[in-house]
């Protein structure tokens, strides 16, 4: 059995958490959007994918393009994803047990 994903148990309504990407850092702040992309590619070792999300002249226009996505996303499900093929079997997908060393916070 799969239990249901609780959002008000993080402070959010799953209506908030659908709509746009959320991560949380060890000491419990919460960054979304944007700022949650870019500290989750720095994380999985993609900072140089992720360094245009932190310059400040172009945070207005990404900021538009991100939110565009994610209007657009639930229609965009038939894009593959680089790992899905080996993540998910039969309706079910695991993640990696890899540990990577996440990156301090600052812009």
């Amino acid at each position: 059995m799969v239990d249901a994903f609780d959002a008000e148990s993080l402070g959010f309504t799953l209506e908030q958490m659908e709509s746009s990407l959320h991560a949380r850092f060890d000491d419990g702040t919460w960054v979304k959007g944007l700022d949650a992309t870019l500290w989750s590619w720095r994380a999985v070792g993609l900072g140089i994918w992720a360094a245009p999300l932190s310059w400040r002249l172009a945070r207005p226009l990404l900021n538009i393009g991100y939110r565009l996505f994610c209007r657009r996303r639930p229609y965009l499900a038939w894009l593959p994803h680089p790992d899905g093929s080996r993540r998910c079997r039969d309706d079910s997908c695991t993640t990696s047990q890899t540990n990577h060393d996440l990156p301090t916070k600052g812009l």
